[in-house]
């Protein structure tokens, strides 16, 4: 890139001898007075004020440094830059070129503070002068005293900010450092013991170089709390986004995957409806980004950031790099150019938090519908009722106990994907001793089906409103019971919801595809007498 080293920062972790510190000296000082270099000294380029409530303010300006300024240099060989400028936020023109490996080896970095936190020394190139500070001194006493009354009228962000040169975010800014929690792999559970495992993803309107990334998040909820635990933000081509999304249904089987409904989700939605179960596609409504993102940080106590990649130098978990954009992106939003893992995130935290308002069973359904399967005797009557989407199939063995409350036992599930051949052989797999099994999909295909030993029966419901309500009512009745690792189930259940635009009027859900849901619906049915 175009940015030469400049000046060194020098403290005590660093020797006043430090090579690379005398090789920015020699090079500014041969070049500017042997080579005769262009020397571009830019001064506060941007607005302090302006630049940390306005994001075009930061834009304009870094858009001034790659864009505009290497037109100004007369021989691209005999060149520096002397940036000098005071912190204006974590993602203004000092914080940008500090976050770019290629960028920041080329600048050396003076970093004078109001008040100094640590024994420092400062060379003067030219006269070799050694300026130095210990401990707590301040930089300009003479005029500032002890800073005290400047720092009370300023305010504590802009201190630390401009005075410190330790930028805080602007009070526009929507997440705060302190609002996310991080912890190391070894500190979480393993996402295979998820309640339910997601992905959101955004997709651009394009592909093309200039046109916005794809932003994808995968993370599990475990009793309440969310784990985030891959982030990623890539532009990907519509084919290539395409297969992204079939490749997540295939690593984690049931996964719920969170689609933005415009843009390139749209036709994938339309493309994989079919194909990928647990797609689901999420209106945002008339808020915008920030009023989704603040709606967002009202869970964000209940967020866990993964820390998974291993630092030697450190001996500790650390942020992995995706994850690291993803924190460091919201800590900016929204100054921010491309803004995609952060629209991912919002949606995300919305869809699993704040869309429970929207859940069909969700004050129906909860932990008193929950049994483990060694402390209760099951019933030994059971079928095995399946639910077949395109290659997907979802089937649930449900017991009745007859009594003088009739319960329906859940007591486990199966999921895969197979041809109609190979999902009956799948199906006799699991559960060996069953003859026949009950189809509760939509479609009529496998209708009065006798394979292998094995008999296909089918029970439609016709009203399905009132199947949905029946099951609601069963549910708060503790009718339905659900064995403990029945954990896709869980997930579908957790995930049927109402259309956010329902009226009194008309009862409108986002999908009647309601995968293994669809199995008990048909099994209260069959068994009849459940409500």
């Amino acid at each position: 890139f175009f940015f030469p080293e400049i000046i060194l920062e020098t403290n005590t972790a660093h020797s006043l001898k430090d090579t690379r510190g005398a090789e920015a000296y020699a090079v500014a000082r041969a070049s500017a007075t042997g080579f005769g270099a262009d020397i571009i000294a830019l001064d506060d380029i941007t607005n302090a004020e302006q630049a940390r409530r306005d994001k075009q303010e930061m834009e304009n300006a870094w858009a001034f440094m790659t864009d505009t300024l290497p037109s100004r240099v007369n021989d691209i060989t005999k060149y520096l830059i002397l940036l000098v400028m005071q912190r204006l936020a974590p993602g203004d023109v000092t914080g940008r070129i500090l976050e770019s490996p290629s960028i920041s080896s080329q600048y050396a970095f003076l970093v004078l503070p109001a008040q100094f936190e640590e024994d420092t020394a400062i060379v003067c190139p030219v006269s070799g002068t050694v300026i130095t500070y210990h401990k707590n001194d301040f930089l300009w006493s003479e005029r500032f005293g002890n800073y005290a009354s400047l720092r009370a009228q300023v305010g504590e962000t802009v201190w630390a900010t401009q005075y410190m040169q330790k930028p805080q975010y602007a009070d526009s800014a929507i997440v705060k450092e302190e609002m996310i929690t991080i912890k190391s792999i070894n500190e979480v559970p393993d996402i295979m013991q998820a309640d339910t495992i997601y992905a959101s993803h955004d997709f651009p309107v394009k592909s093309t170089e200039t046109s916005d990334f794809l932003g994808s998040l995968v993370g599990y909820k475990i009793d309440g709390m969310l784990y985030i635990k891959f982030a990623m933000e890539e532009r990907m081509d519509f084919k290539n986004q395409v297969e992204f999304v079939q490749a997540m249904d295939n690593l984690y089987p049931g996964i719920i995957q969170i689609i933005e409904d415009k843009a390139n989700g749209s036709p994938i939605l339309n493309q994989l409806q079919e194909v990928v179960p647990g797609m689901q596609a999420y209106q945002p409504g008339t808020a915008d980004k920030p009023q989704r993102m603040k709606s967002a940080t009202l869970y964000i106590q209940n967020v866990i950031f993964i820390a998974d990649q291993w630092d030697e130098a450190s001996q500790k978990y650390v942020l992995n790099d995706g994850m690291r954009n993803l924190y460091n992106n919201l800590l900016r939003f929204p100054f921010l150019q491309h803004d995609d893992v952060c629209d991912a995130f919002s949606q995300l935290v919305n869809f699993v938090f704040m869309d429970k308002r929207f859940q069909v069973y969700g004050r129906s359904f909860n932990k008193l519908n929950i049994y483990e399967k060694s402390k209760v005797q099951e019933p030994a009557y059971s079928f095995v009722f399946f639910n077949k989407e395109g290659d997907n199939w979802k089937a649930l063995d449900i017991g009745i106990e007859y009594a003088e409350i009739t319960k329906l036992y859940v007591k486990k599930e199966f999921y895969f994907k197979a041809t109609i051949e190979d999902g009956i052989k799948k199906l006799k797999e699991f559960a060996p001793d069953k003859t026949v099994f009950i189809d509760a999909s939509t479609s009529e295909a496998l209708y009065g089906m006798f394979q292998e030993g094995v008999s296909i029966e089918r029970y439609e419901v016709q009203d399905f409103d009132k199947s949905v309500s029946d099951l609601t009512l069963a549910f708060s009745s503790r009718k339905v019971m659900v064995e403990n690792e029945c954990k896709l189930l869980r997930g579908d259940i957790d995930n049927f919801k109402f259309e956010k635009s329902k009226d009194d009027n008309a009862v409108k859900y986002r999908t009647q595809k309601d995968g293994f849901i669809a199995c008990i619906r048909v099994a209260m049915h069959f068994y009849g007498g459940i409500v």
